[in-house]
């Protein structure tokens, strides 16, 4: 399981769907921008990354089955202490798109993009099927290019909230590693240039990195 350093953070993504109880969550690492020498707020960073998604995805191109339940931050304050919070509900929403979705054992899978080469430094983000129409699906798994590529322009506008938003703070997403891989000065964690949408249709996970 990836680990995460002291100064750094781990957010969860978490969404629900009409039937299943469980809800379904996708994570994503976390550090300061190199121009914010603050420590990192768990509860700051939760509305933050709430508010992102929100923005960048919205209810109106969310399947209406589906909603997004905010964002779980957690951050590593020392080696053996979390400071951990939810968003506010302020920034949660229901889906208002009319299209049916593919079933919840479907996902879309973006991949994370750093600048090093190798296994290690790739990641992935596991989405739930609620951007994208099960007419849009082909039986091969192929998603449509015009609903990957409106599924892309989300993913990129998140970026952005992230890392550039027009107000408030910026923040580094960053690929999390295993300290097992590489001992104690080889888990730092990689800086997320780009996140890349699979064109093929996943299955989703419970576990995600």
């Amino acid at each position: 399981m990836p680990s995460i350093p002291v100064g750094f953070a781990q957010v969860k993504f978490e969404f629900s769907v009409v039937g299943q109880p469980r809800p379904v969550c996708t994570t994503l690492g976390i550090g300061r921008s190199v121009e914010d020498s603050n420590p990192l707020s768990a509860k700051h960073l939760a509305d933050r990354m709430a508010e992102g998604f929100k923005n960048s995805f919205g209810a109106a191109s969310t399947g209406n089955q589906w909603s997004f339940l905010g964002v779980t931050a957690a951050v590593q304050e020392m080696t053996d202490s979390q400071d951990v919070a939810r968003s506010s509900p302020e920034f949660n929403f229901t889906g208002g798109w009319g299209n049916a979705n593919p079933p919840i054992n479907c996902a879309i899978l973006a991949e994370k993009h750093t600048s090093k080469g190798g296994k290690r430094y790739r990641g992935r983000m596991y989405f739930p099927p609620a951007w994208i129409s099960a007419a849009a699906t082909s039986p091969s798994g192929s998603i449509g290019a015009a609903e990957r590529d409106g599924f892309q322009s989300k993913l990129n506008a998140l970026m952005e909230q992230i890392t550039a938003p027009l107000t408030g703070t910026s923040f580094m997403p960053v690929l999390l590693h295993n300290q097992k891989e590489g001992g104690e000065g080889n888990y730092i964690p990689t800086e997320i240039t780009s996140f890349l949408v699979d064109p093929i249709l996943a299955t989703q996970r419970k576990r995600m990195r």
